[in-house]
């Protein structure tokens, strides 16, 4: 038996994508990563994005990855970088969390 508290978070995000366009809302750091990746063949947003999933824990976001330490504070020191953003404030990391999900489910994956 499933409860709503487990469904809640689809509701909200189901109920977003209904009332505005979510493009409007995409942090612009997702674009530059994608960009910058396509161009440059860099994994800095599927890193920023398994990061962030993994509540912005190094030791998860390793292990997911398959990744040294060192390669994981280079990529994330260099998306700091290339966005202009500090990972370490919460109100970039909420809204960053927020996109990849509200995307995530949009594009079924």
């Amino acid at each position: 038996m499933y409860s709503y508290r487990d469904f809640v978070l689809e509701n909200m995000m189901s109920y977003v994508r209904e009332s505005i366009d979510p493009l409007n809302y995409l942090h612009p750091s997702i674009e530059i990563l994608r960009l910058y990746g396509q161009k440059n063949g860099t994994a800095y947003l599927q890193t920023l994005r398994i990061y962030i999933n993994s509540m912005c824990n190094h030791s998860k976001t390793i292990a997911k990855m398959h990744i040294h330490r060192n390669t994981l504070l280079y990529r994330l020191n260099k998306t700091q970088e290339l966005c202009g953003i500090s990972l370490e404030d919460e109100r970039i990391c909420a809204l960053l969390l927020c996109n990849f999900y509200l995307f995530r489910q949009e594009d079924g994956t």
